[in-house]
């Protein structure tokens, strides 16, 4: 198998080969080697390997999502070409590897991270929850370690993927079964939201305390995707959670609108600025909410 491996990588090199000639016979490859039993745990090696080429990884991660968007489901609901045993491989694997942090997490770059949220989204709206009840577990378990530590890498990674497949709940219309996921996810989801939410306010007011204004744009990024998420999950209805909890989360909102986002150095060079900075980009979100 490892003369395998070595022929998947090099196709996945050789698939943005400016010959056309070349490039076809990669992507054709590719769609053969579909059919062997080690080309989903090969693929997921490749992407996850320090010493793999970024391209390698950054194509290896778009032809693992295809082939999940062609092979995870067929039309009328029967189940597509991909292999059960793959099928439960890339849901024990991809949540962990699109939300790593430390060393794990430099190995695999947020390009490659983008399709595993996208193949996340894609698995999440055939299976979730009756043939995967590990997921919302899986995405409060590594938010509640990104907390502990304060890691504002894996809590950004983790509400990336959490945004991503809660968008379902503002793209689908109201039905009984609709709202008994979103009953689901709010009873697991809706408290590790709020306590993130608090928490990363907090990280805000330490970074403008200290005129990091790094950190104060990274944490803006990462509490706009929090409102991204409260968003998504009030879409349809409000629940009794957040009614019961609406002074707090309103005055919260309040005060996203009025104070500062950045040092005063820092917002005078933002508000100069044509586009967009992650000041205004979650105030935007705040007031879509």
């Amino acid at each position: 198998m490892a003369d395998f491996g070595s022929q998947v990588l090099a196709a996945l090199q050789a698939t943005i080969n400016p010959d056309d000639t070349q490039r076809k016979q990669a992507e054709a490859f590719l769609r053969k080697a579909e059919s062997n039993v080690q080309f989903v745990p090969i693929l997921l090696g490749i992407v996850s390997q320090p010493k793999t080429s970024p391209i390698a990884k950054q194509t290896g991660a778009i032809t693992l999502k295809n082939y999940i968007k062609r092979g995870w489901i067929l039309d009328q609901g029967h189940p597509g070409s991909l292999r059960p045993a793959d099928r439960k491989l890339l849901k024990s694997n991809l949540l962990p590897m699109a939300c790593s942090g430390g060393a794990a997490a430099a190995a695999i770059p947020q390009s490659v991270r983008r399709q595993f949220n996208e193949a996340l989204r894609l698995i999440s709206q055939q299976d979730f929850p009756e043939e995967w009840p590990e997921l919302l577990p899986g995405l409060v378990s590594l938010l509640g370690t990104g907390l502990r530590a304060m890691d504002l890498a894996v809590i950004t990674a983790v509400l990336n993927v959490a945004n991503d497949v809660f968008r379902y709940f503002r793209e689908s219309f109201k039905s009984n079964e609709l709202f008994t996921e979103l009953k689901l996810v709010l009873e697991t989801f809706q408290q590790p939201l709020s306590q993130t939410f608090a928490s990363l306010q907090q990280r805000h007011a330490q970074a403008m305390a200290a005129n990091d204004v790094s950190a104060c744009k990274l944490v803006l990024r990462t509490l706009r995707l929090t409102m991204r998420i409260f968003y998504s999950l009030n879409y349809q209805d409000l629940p009794a959670f957040f009614e019961d909890n609406i002074q707090s989360w309103m005055t919260a909102h309040l005060s996203l609108i009025s104070s500062p986002m950045l040092p005063p150095a820092a917002a005078a060079a933002a508000a100069e600025d044509d586009v967009a900075g992650p000041g205004q980009l979650l105030q935007a979100a705040v007031v879509q909410n």
